[in-house]
């Protein structure tokens, strides 16, 4: 210790502290920015894995189960089993029919065979009261009145629904969109079903279904079955192709 004091004596004291000073401020400046510097190698890591954490604002919080997407179609209109036959005059009250003039074996096919169909379904007859045309099974009741009237205008040039089979619980007018009761039944099945599946109808009754890979693969059999079942049809009955009218996705 003396050999310092020594060694400093006679020398201008300012001057040293001051020497001194600068040295402590730089080393403890070294000091700093070599802790700075190892404290943000170690942040960036950690920077980076918290944004790997983070959704993009684009990606939910939380990822839900997705529902499978809904069937592609206006659902048609289904009616029960039973069919009942209402006359023209009075569509309420079936039970005690005014029926026009009609020849006797138009009243005989008009009161125990077509009155025994299923829905839908129409009678016509022709203004002679002697020919006569009827449909049943039908898909709407617009298409079995022009089956009906179709058949009849082969006997007379005039003709006019006078009966039709109907749903019995239907209420109102018919609507557009609806099924007979085998198509409504295999409806009911294929829509309790599971992947990809197609339903197609023609308005005169025939009708299929498919199930496939795809929806497509399965649109296309359901097409191709039911055109099979339009086989040997009049000619002069009303064109009523096959369409798809309903086809899940999966």
């Amino acid at each position: 210790m003396k050999r310092v004091f020594s060694s400093l004596a006679g020398r201008d004291w300012p001057v040293v502290i001051a020497g001194v000073s600068v040295i402590i401020g730089i080393q403890m400046a070294t000091f700093s920015l070599d802790h700075l510097a190892a404290s943000d190698s170690l942040a960036q890591p950690l920077q980076k894995a918290d944004r790997d954490r983070r959704p993009s604002p684009e990606e939910p919080l939380v990822t839900a189960p997705q529902p499978a997407p809904p069937p592609v179609f206006d659902r048609p209109t289904l009616f029960s089993a039973a069919a009942e036959l209402r006359y023209w005059r009075d569509p309420a009250f079936p039970h005690h029919p005014r029926v026009p003039p009609m020849g006797d074996e138009a009243r005989r096919v008009l009161t125990s065979k077509f009155g025994k169909q299923s829905y839908f379904g129409a009678f016509a007859l022709s203004s002679n009261a002697a020919g006569y045309g009827w449909s049943e099974g039908r898909s709407t009741l617009a298409a079995a009145e022009a089956a009906a009237l179709a058949h009849c205008h082969q006997h007379g040039p005039t003709c006019r629904v006078i009966a039709h089979m109907l749903p019995a619980d239907l209420d109102g007018d018919a609507p557009a969109n609806s099924l007979n009761y085998a198509q409504a039944k295999g409806f009911l099945k294929l829509e309790a079903r599971r992947g990809p599946r197609a339903f197609a109808r023609s308005l005169n009754g025939a009708w299929a279904s498919a199930t496939a890979r795809t929806a497509e693969e399965a649109v296309e059999a359901a097409f191709q079955s039911c055109s099979k079942e339009m086989t040997n049809q009049p000619d002069f009955l009303p064109e009523m192709p096959c369409e798809v009218i309903a086809f899940w996705p999966e």
